[in-house]
């Protein structure tokens, strides 16, 4: 099986517009349970861990992609053995 890497990774200011999209999801979210519950007592906390973890994540997704090297290429390694 091989690995085709055609895809470039994204850039810091991608990385940045997914957060804010997804702080402005939360938000939404946030406001609307708001206005159809009237308690929300434990919401801010929900949402305020899910968009911190959210970010951590798109944080280290970013280092890894930058950091992390190719496979080699060995087809020696990723052969399978016909014999039974």
């Amino acid at each position: 099986m091989e690995r085709v890497s055609s895809e470039k990774p994204l850039s810091l200011k991608n990385y940045v517009i997914l957060n804010l999209i997804f702080w402005a999801y939360c938000a939404v979210q946030l406001l609307v349970l708001k206005w159809l519950l009237r308690d929300v007592a434990g919401l801010y906390f929900f949402f305020a861990v899910l968009a911190v973890a959210f970010t951590v994540v798109s944080i280290y997704d970013y280092l890894y992609e930058r950091l992390a090297k190719e496979p080699a290429d060995d087809s020696t390694t990723n052969s399978v053995s016909s014999e039974t």
